[in-house]
């Protein structure tokens, strides 16, 4: 029973957070997000590292 539980779960489908639609002709390029509500660092956070990092990187 749990094991059928857990597959019945996988297959459900998460709503995206945030759904991003770029049209360029004929094409629709379409990227859809998920915010991780596990994640221990916040994007904040995660940019923050990475301006550091790249002016580590180019000598700043």
């Amino acid at each position: 029973m749990e094991k059928q539980a857990k597959t019945m779960e996988q297959q459900t489908e998460r709503i995206p957070d945030c759904v991003t639609q770029v049209r360029k002709g004929n094409k629709i390029i379409t990227a859809r997000g998920f915010f991780n509500t596990t994640a221990k660092e916040s994007a904040v956070e995660k940019i923050e590292r990475l301006i550091r990092m790249e002016g580590e990187a180019s000598g700043f």
